[in-house]
């Protein structure tokens, strides 16, 4: 195969250069999202929010509640492993595997919790601070791992590392500011919320996501109620900061600790990243997951140790238990576990290894597999609907497929192109992946060819490109890639400094990564202005008052409706909303559906003679209240058009309104209404 050094090195500088800096401008240049003046006008304000002494101080219930619960998995995790793994090796590895260890574990703690009846503050609190406190005692007495950090070498990955720390400073700003983000207010925090509320896990038919997986749901559960849902946002930031000790420690243990720095930096600067940074959602801990998943199943291919095989096996299991799109890493594992018995030259091992291994991962999923079957009466809920049963939701699952993105065909339109212009389309949430990957599609590319020339061990191509190819066989939506990006990202930056290429392109390389860097930091500091999170974390603006307000990632809100009706109705009502998916804040049992969901609200009005049998209809359902969201129920139907309405339905409605109803509350078209099932008379 022909040496890249055999190519004149001034021209694979010039086009790799040339077709990163043209991705960059398509990117940048007509998009709205990045401002460099707006973006060095906010550095000093960052400054002196973090000058205020007391400013972390007024959130120190949540940081010590986060620190409690983050001390107490690592201890309970790191006990376990030290007497599943014989020999222990100590390390900074092993101490964030047991991190994930005991907060998986704590989310099941969660789930059979919530089967018994158990979701109370006492429960969690005294569970949560002693275990802490205790866990704080071992660790200082069983843990030693070097943690001791050499700068690596060169000034690119130096520099990085000033940019790192500036990102994570912006980064827990956004966390601080009150949760916005719209799939934790209708899913991630609403349904734990719910479930709380409930003192146990309870059966949402109306909600789809419910019948999702839930592994972090469980343990959002158990933090909201030991701390809230700050709390929540701090784990899952910390979530993102275990991805980049990971992908350093990965980098460092393949390669070396320039490209474990300047890889994590990649990965930390992308700028979905960083706004999934911001809130309670899963994606962040799932790629922890999955890269503890990557890490275990190579020391296994390394020295096949019975102990890295069950662990790779438990991680890969606990990842498809928080999203089932992780399903390309448990095929990645299973095909190296292939390849490796057969060139070892035991292809006798290979059926009993995968029958072990995907009996862990098995059984590691069954309790969402189990509770859907019992509940929806089918495991695969709300994907396949079970007619013989009568139960579970009215998922579209027409509507989320083309949420998702799946191709229609495997042409190299479908496949390739339209992924990629997905990411250069700034009215794409896809473009919040950044130009990273696409400028360096080419080297990637190289890299895979000149892989052995690079030092890149050959299960790590193998396990990117499995993933890569299941993943764009079910969908092109970036976001659900993102478990696999620090790979992605240590391979590029591994064939940066260790590929044949001469020194004039291997610097070209490497002021492309910085500015790559720079251009993304940029785009997360205006991504975060759009949050608009300064007065609100400084304390010169109200909670309320914020939540209160539209934002550009929050419009139509609906926080002062529900903290009305929280204040303001019985304890035990039903809520109906209408209209309106995020029921986060709602301290009352909720009626809500998902953006895919049939709404209940039309399963009701529809074959009804009138306004008088509806309102009988729904109070006969002990549904007394009403939270209707004019501006969200227009956005909706432009995006997804949930509701139809047939000329009848809308007279019935319009007299429903009029006639059946009491309104209790509105502003600024978000109303609370009471149902009233005669009609009300006329004044004379």
């Amino acid at each position: 195969m022909m040496n890249i050094k055999e190519i004149p090195n001034y021209l694979v500088a010039f086009l790799l250069s040339v077709w990163a800096l043209f991705i960059g401008w398509s990117f940048y240049h007509p998009s709205d999202f990045i401002s460099f003046a707006d973006t060095a006008a906010q550095l000093p304000v960052l400054a002196g929010i973090f000058a205020h002494p007391w400013l972390l101080g007024g959130y120190s219930f949540s940081l010590l509640t986060c620190l409690l619960m983050l001390v107490a998995a690592t201890a309970v995790g790191s006990f376990v492993l030290r007497r599943f793994v014989k020999p222990f090796p100590e390390g900074a590895e092993m101490l964030l595997a047991g991190t994930g260890l005991g907060l998986a574990l704590f989310s099941y703690l969660g789930l059979y919790l919530g089967l018994a009846g158990l979701l109370h503050v006492w429960v969690s609190r005294l569970l949560l601070y002693p275990a802490g406190i205790v866990g704080i005692i071992y660790l200082v007495q069983n843990n030693h791992p070097s943690l001791r950090f050499k700068l690596p070498a060169g000034l690119v990955a130096r520099a990085s590392i000033v940019l790192m720390v500036l990102a994570a400073l912006a980064n827990l700003v956004g966390v601080l500011a009150p949760e916005i983000y719209y799939d934790t207010l209708v899913y991630h925090l609403a349904l734990p919320a719910q479930y709380n509320l409930a003192g146990r896990i309870i059966e949402i038919p109306s909600h789809g996501f419910s019948y999702f997986p839930q592994n972090m749901e469980m343990l959002y559960s158990l933090i909201l109620l030991a701390g809230n849902d700050l709390t929540a946002r701090l784990v899952h930031y910390f979530f993102g900061l275990g991805c980049c000790l990971l992908i350093y420690l990965l980098g460092r243990r393949w390669f070396s600790r320039t490209v474990g720095t300047l890889a994590s930096a990649v990965f930390y600067f992308i700028p979905l990243v960083a706004m999934e940074s911001w809130t309670a959602v899963n994606d962040l801990a799932l790629t922890f997951y999955v890269l503890l998943n990557l890490l275990f199943i190579s020391l296994w291919l390394e020295e096949e140790k019975r102990s890295d095989f069950y662990l790779a096996a438990f991680f890969c299991g606990f990842s498809l238990g928080i999203k089932y799109v992780t399903f390309p890493a448990l095929a990645a594992n299973l095909a190296l576990i292939g390849i490796y018995y057969y060139r070892q030259k035991q292809p006798g091992k290979i059926i009993p290894g995968l029958a072990k291994f995907a009996a862990v991962v098995l059984l590691l999923v069954s309790p969402w597999l189990v509770k859907n079957t019992l509940t929806a009466g089918t495991p695969l809920a709300p994907f396949i609907h079970s007619p013989m049963s009568g139960k579970g939701p009215d998922f579209r699952l027409d509507k989320y497929a083309r949420e998702c993105e799946r191709p229609q065909s495997f042409s190299l339109e479908n496949l390739v192109v339209k992924p990629l212009n997905a990411v250069l389309d700034e009215t794409s949430q896809d473009s919040f992946i950044g130009p990273f990957f696409l400028a360096f599609l080419p080297l990637f590319i190289l890299s895979l060819i000149y892989a052995r020339r690079a030092g890149i061990r050959w299960h790590l191509p193998v396990y990117f490109s499995i993933y890569l190819l299941l993943w764009r066989s079910q969908t092109s939506i970036w976001r659900f890639l993102l478990p696999i990006l620090p790979l992605f990202c240590i391979l590029i930056i591994a064939f940066v400094y260790n590929g044949q290429m001469n020194r004039w392109t291997k610097w070209s390389m490497k002021l492309i990564v910085l500015l790559v860097l720079v251009t993304n930091f940029g785009m997360i500091l205006s991504s975060l202005n759009r949050k608009e999170p300064y007065q609100v974390v400084a304390g010169d603006e109200k909670v309320d008052d914020y939540l209160s307000r539209s934002h550009p990632f929050y419009p139509y809100p609906v926080y002062p409706a529900i903290t009305f009706f929280n204040n303001s109705l019985p304890i035990s009502s039903k809520v109906m909303f209408v209209g309106e998916e995020r029921g986060y804040y709602s301290r009352r049992q909720l009626i809500v559906n998902s953006a895919f969901d049939q709404p209940t609200f039309q399963k009701y009005y529809e074959n009804v003679p009138d306004a008088d049998t509806l309102a009988a209809r729904l109070i006969a359902a002990d549904i007394r209240y009403i939270l209707f969201n004019e501006g969200e129920l227009l956005r909706m139907q432009i995006s997804y058009r949930p509701f139809r309405f047939s000329r009848g339905d809308l007279k019935l409605l319009r007299e429903f309104w009029s006639n059946n109803s009491r309104m209790l509350y509105y502003k600024d078209g978000v109303g609370v209404y009471q149902i009233i099932e005669k009609r009300i008379k006329p004044p004379k």
